[in-house]
């Protein structure tokens, strides 16, 4: 048992909070290392036949709660010569892996929220930031392969979108850019991109008057404009019909307008707040003009007219500079100056204002990206974009398990050749079956079995 006199030695609550946890990790600690026993005495009782016990074997893992010493029995194939342990097989651990797949998605979890070396605080020591590192980086990895590997299975061959294809009344997407600092790249800066689709608003509770987003999907990349839209849209085209989405809302880039041609019958529209903002900017010290294009901004043809009078009124040459800016501005995003909520109808749907990815990159990547000091090679940067994109649609655990699922079991190394099966022939190796590449039911049976099961 446990030395509980520990506790007398705690000067305030805060030590003997620590004092506690320790005692309890000791205590997991050993129930632990008893049930392994049993279980392995149990396994070894209710063994398949043609299996011979020929040893014991150490193994040690490091746990949520520390390091653990196991002692698991070996076992040999008599008609193969491969080795076996049961244990391992039975807990679904890989061959070598000394971290346990809870405390590396704890880790991971960490990594999406603070720096690596305070993720690695966190787990109280029992991994080191680098190994923090990888294990983030193995999970974002994986999940931009398994999203490249369906944007092309759709936009290179063609294949349809797999997926419940729900209908909704509507849908709304806003995208946005945020600049990221670079390291050991020819660019200092590259600039990350955002969108979020939602199915709209709800209430927080029937007497509010805060809403919040219904049914969010985000996506965050650095891809080009193309492979982005893409991958979003095959991302979106598995929970809705696409043609729910309505509007796409972005801040007047070229990349996000583009967006409205992966989404049959979505208007663009120019964010309220960038265009705000762009008027402050441009004509904030002009005092009546700054006013007149201020009153006309619900108006777009007023609006331009505004700003066109604007820059003709301009008597400074830098005041002027600042309105044609303007006047640019607002003739580049002439589609998207109306309010959407004029040129939609959506019935039984409460239309209110966008600008909800604003929020969710301060949230999402500002806060783990943009900190001051933080920079990021490009492989990193889009490592870590992934990662954030899993855990705010909630799909982080589910792709955990997708790299470090419990259904891996150990693969030991067998000590002799294995012996030929009747009727074998010995050289030969199938290196392709063209059944997987035909769509019939039973074709899309067997590939779902090699596939890994992810949870979108």
């Amino acid at each position: 048992m446990c030395d509980f006199s520990l506790l007398s030695e705690a000067r305030d609550f805060n030590a003997l909070e620590e004092i506690i946890v320790r005692l309890v990790e000791r205590l997991v600690i050993r129930f632990l290392g008893a049930y392994l026993r049993h279980l392995d005495t149990k396994l070894m009782r209710e063994r398949p036949p043609g299996l011979r016990h020929v040893g014991v074997k150490t193994r040690r893992l490091t746990t949520r709660f520390g390091d653990i010493t196991i002692l698991r029995r070996c076992y040999v194939e008599q008609e193969s010569g491969r080795y076996r342990y049961l244990l391992d097989e039975s807990l679904g651990l890989a061959c070598r892996e000394r971290f346990t797949r809870g405390l590396k998605a704890r880790a991971v979890d960490e990594a999406s929220r603070q720096s690596f070396r305070r993720s690695a605080a966190a787990l109280g020591g029992k991994a080191s930031h680098s190994s923090v590192h990888n294990w983030t980086w193995q999970v974002g990895a994986a999940f931009r392969r398994e999203v490249e590997h369906r944007r092309r299975q759709v936009f290179g061959l063609g294949r349809a979108v797999e997926g419940l294809a729900r209908r909704v009344a509507a849908a709304f997407c806003e995208a946005d850019g945020v600049v990221i600092r670079l390291q050991r790249a020819a660019g200092k800066v590259i600039e990350a991109k955002l969108a979020i689709i939602h199915e709209g608003w709800e209430r927080l509770h029937p007497s509010s008057r805060e809403y919040r987003l219904k049914g969010k999907l985000v996506y965050a990349s650095l891809q080009g404009p193309s492979p982005f839209w893409e991958s979003l849209s095959v991302l979106a085209g598995r929970r809705w019909d696409l043609s729910a989405v309505k509007v796409i809302a972005g801040d007047g880039a070229e990349w996000v307008k583009q967006g409205v041609g992966y989404f049959p019958g979505a208007v663009y529209q120019l964010c309220r707040f960038h265009l705000a903002r762009k008027i402050r900017e441009c004509l904030g010290g002009l005092g009546p003009a700054f006013g007149r294009v201020w009153a006309a901004r619900s108006d777009p043809e007023r609006l331009i007219e505004s700003a066109t009078e604007a820059a003709a009124r301009a008597a400074d040459p830098e005041a002027k500079e600042r309105a044609r800016e303007l006047l640019g501005y607002l003739v580049a995003n002439r589609d998207g100056l109306a309010d959407y909520r004029t040129r939609v109808d959506i019935p039984g749907v409460e239309l209110r204002g966008l600008g909800a990815v604003e929020s969710n990159i301060d949230k999402l990547v500002s806060a783990r990206m943009r900190k001051r000091g933080m920079s990021w090679t490009v492989e990193g940067a889009a490592n870590m974009l992934a990662v954030l994109t899993l855990r705010v649609n909630g799909w982080l655990d589910a792709a955990i398990d997708a790299v470090w699922g419990s259904s891996r079991t150990a693969e030991p190394t067998p000590r002799r050749p294995a012996a030929p099966r009747p009727g074998s022939q010995p050289g030969l190796m199938p290196i392709h079956m063209p059944a997987l590449d035909r769509t019939r039911p039973v074709t899309k049976a067997l590939r779902a079995l090699t596939e890994v099961a992810w949870p979108f």
